[in-house]
């Protein structure tokens, strides 16, 4: 998986591909719990992520339900695991106590429209 994450103030955004396909990420960091809330969406499912950032990396869990329509009826279809992010190198040290970025309103867009 290769994804790149942004923080402004306490949202986080980015996107990024994996084996499954493109996808957007959205969601909060909650400093005073040290919390990472993020949904991870594909353009057929949308995958939960709570964990906690301990000064090396976020890990915690990460679920999905769905419900679609089969030949037997309606279908729910879910699943959940660990998960784990951290930087790509090493060295670099995220603070996410740090103070919010300072960046243009015109930088600021819905990234979802850029998915196939």
């Amino acid at each position: 998986m290769s994804v790149s994450l942004s923080f402004v103030g306490n949202a986080i955004a980015g996107r990024g591909t994996d084996v499954d396909g493109a996808f957007s990420i959205d969601g909060e960091y909650f400093p005073e719990f040290h919390r990472f809330m993020v949904e991870k969406r594909y353009k057929a499912l949308v995958t939960h992520y709570d964990g906690r950032w301990d000064g090396q990396l976020v890990a915690g869990y990460w679920s999905y339900s769905v419900l679609y329509v089969s030949e037997e009826g309606v279908v729910t279809d879910s699943d959940k695991g660990p998960f784990e992010l951290w930087p790509l190198e090493h060295e670099q040290e995220l603070d996410l106590d740090a103070q919010p970025l300072a960046l243009p309103e015109s930088t600021h867009r819905d990234i979802s429209e850029d998915l196939p």
